[in-house]
């Protein structure tokens, strides 16, 4: 997965997956065993390693700083993972503030 990881109001959305993680665990899912780390997903690459260009690029932006991006609101997203790729499906949109 590619990622960019939030920096700032990191907290906030960590309340607010603990909130979520506390009602799926009343509605009998399992905890998530990983720690919450919020960020934006930017893309899935199954073999990164198989484009040494494409390696390269991710590994050089690794530390880069992207800059700033307000938020209006957040989706739940359901992923539905295949051999020809992901397809996302949003279920709900909560606007912010």
């Amino acid at each position: 997965m590619v990622w960019a990881g939030v920096s700032g109001g990191g907290e906030p959305l960590a309340g607010l997956a603990a909130r979520v993680e506390r009602c799926l665990a009343d509605a009998g899912f399992p905890p998530e065993e990983r720690s919450f780390s919020p960020h934006v997903t930017l893309g899935r690459v199954r073999e990164p390693r198989r484009n040494p260009e494409l390696a390269a690029a991710i590994d050089a932006a690794a530390t880069r700083r992207f800059g700033e991006r307000s938020v209006s609101a957040i989706s739940l997203m359901r992923s539905d993972l295949s051999p020809r790729g992901a397809r996302y499906t949003e279920l709900l949109s909560v606007p912010l503030g």
